[in-house]
């Protein structure tokens, strides 16, 4: 799975996590071929002084026709998520939850490949 688009994308918002964004382009590249991403993320990404790596997940979801969920226990980090999404993403639909991420994960009803 060659998601090199996304990791550009990416690379042109934040270098904050920038590593750590090589190390899973690599990791997929190399080891999986995911024909769609369904990606939970737990800890919202609200900023880019955080690296907002949801961003590159998210986007590697939309890539595949994927989908994205973005969780959280706190609804400000969760309401300020959805604005950055909105900035840099804005069709993308993500889910976004205020819910205790074990707790979301115990109910999710779906298959996740990437959380």
């Amino acid at each position: 799975m060659d998601t090199q688009k996304e990791l550009d994308f990416y690379k042109s918002i934040t270098e904050r996590r920038l590593n750590q964004a090589k190390d899973v382009y690599l990791s997929l590249k190399e080891h999986f071929n995911f024909e769609k991403v369904e990606c939970i993320e737990t800890g919202a990404s609200q900023n880019l002084e955080d690296g907002c790596f949801g961003l590159y997940l998210a986007k590697i979801s939309e890539s595949t026709g994927g989908i994205y969920h973005s969780v959280d226990i706190y609804e400000d980090i969760v309401n300020k998520s959805k604005e950055i999404f909105n900035k840099y993403i804005p069709e993308l639909k993500v889910n976004h939850c205020v819910s205790d991420s074990v707790k979301f994960l115990e109910e999710y009803n779906g298959v996740p490949n990437f959380i």
